[in-house]
């Protein structure tokens, strides 16, 4: 009759740790399911990321960065920043000093040449 209860006692700890087994095997696959997502989850966001950061550099903003003053050149009316010294679009400098090559060279009638430059840097010619 010992054996007989040993032998119960052995198959009802073997069903015990079959079920366990189980158990931890399905615990295992969620586990790897989910480190599998936060690998997919962080690939995402680092394209985002990628993504944001290309936007504002073109866009010229920085991320996280309030929206820059802007004011209206003058000679094209395109807005610019308000610490700009110079129109990147017409080239008007607000200081009072136009670089815009169309305008000089109406100003100059196209008969005076640029100085140029020599090799220390200085002006020569006209």
């Amino acid at each position: 009759m010992r054996k007989k209860e040993l032998r119960a006692r052995n198959d009802a700890l073997r069903r015990g740790l079959a079920d366990a087994n189980h158990v931890a095997a399905a615990q295992v696959r969620r586990l790897n399911e989910l480190r599998m997502e936060i690998a997919f989850l962080e690939q995402e966001r680092a394209v985002a990321d990628e993504h944001r950061d290309r936007l504002a550099t073109v866009g010229g903003a920085t991320a996280g960065a309030a929206e820059p003053d802007l004011k209206a050149c003058p000679d094209c009316a395109e807005s610019v920043r308000s610490a700009a010294r110079k129109c990147r679009y017409c080239g008007y400098r607000f200081d009072g000093v136009e670089l815009a090559w169309s305008t000089r060279e109406a100003n100059d009638g196209g008969s005076n040449p640029e100085p140029s430059v020599t090799r220390l840097g200085t002006a020569s010619g006209s």
